[in-house]
């Protein structure tokens, strides 16, 4: 009550704007908690960009480095909304070729290009498998992936297949099967067993498909293991020659086939019989 009037003034003034502060101090709390649950399902502004199909914006932001991923997502988690990646929705964009082209000259591609999303598929398996890629895209889009490293080895989820066994067998564009075996470490995969036990030259064979087969030929696959289903489906193991003859009445093939380089080295090998 001694207080000059205008010290208690003073104070309550005080009082008052602490008493603001600590609610805005709440509030933004508020606000800050909100918007990060807001922000894990709002586009990056990259994630925008492809979206819209702006191929300026993309190329400008990975020049910058931005990272590849959306800033909540989790490598390998599965989230479809995020993709684990942005190759999954460049793949699913208006301009799928374009947008892969920019994308994989991030300084961060390693850190996406073999990433499992949905289903376990790599963005390599998911190019492969979208039927929507007109065949154009398909190549440019498949061409930029293993030239950026993509790994031939992870299993599809269709019959265990690798990506070779999936082109030897579902793709007939055979670009698609010659760009993968240019792929790092084809050696390591090109007479991998599937579900069906056989290898993609295998596949090849039941399709007759003769320029797949000199393709897998010359990339060093094996002409004669007897793991191979096709290759033993009559119980006597042996060669592809061997099987071409027991299996197919068609001589224009069979003549086709002795025309691969790698073939003749084989024609006179025996089979468990020891028939040639």
């Amino acid at each position: 009550l001694t207080q000059p009037r205008q010290e208690r003034q003073q104070q309550r003034l005080q009082a008052q704007q602490r008493e603001i502060q600590e609610l805005v101090a709440e509030q933004q709390e508020i606000h800050d908690a909100f918007q990060a649950e807001i922000d894990k399902y709002s586009q990056s502004p990259l994630q925008k960009a492809i979206s819209e199909g702006n191929l300026r914006v993309v190329e400008k932001l990975v020049a910058e480095g931005v990272p590849l991923i959306h800033p909540n997502s989790h490598l390998g988690s599965g989230d479809f909304y995020h993709l684990d990646g942005y190759l999954f929705q460049a793949i699913c964009s208006e301009y799928p070729a374009l947008m892969v082209q920019a994308l994989v000259k991030s300084p961060h591609i390693a850190d996406v290009i073999n990433v499992s999303g949905p289903h376990n598929m790599t963005p390599l398996h998911a190019a492969l498998m979208d039927s929507s890629l007109s065949k154009s895209d398909l190549v440019v889009i498949v061409s930029a992936l293993v030239a950026a490293g993509a790994s031939l080895q992870p299993r599809m989820p269709i019959y265990e297949q690798t990506v070779l066994h999936f082109a030897a067998d579902r793709i007939h564009d055979v670009r698609i099967l010659e760009i993968l075996l240019r792929g790092k470490h084809v050696q390591n995969v090109i007479d991998l067993l599937d579900q069906d036990n056989e290898t993609p030259i295998g596949l090849a064979m039941l399709k007759k498909d003769i320029d797949k087969i000199q393709l897998l030929a010359a990339a060093g696959a094996s002409l004669t293991s007897s793991r191979q289903a096709s290759f033993t489906s009559l119980r006597k193991g042996g060669t592809l020659l061997h099987y071409a003859v027991l299996r197919f009445d068609d001589l224009q093939f069979f003549e086709s086939l002795l025309q691969i380089k790698e073939v003749q080295d084989v024609i006179n090998s025996t089979n468990d019989d020891g028939e040639t």
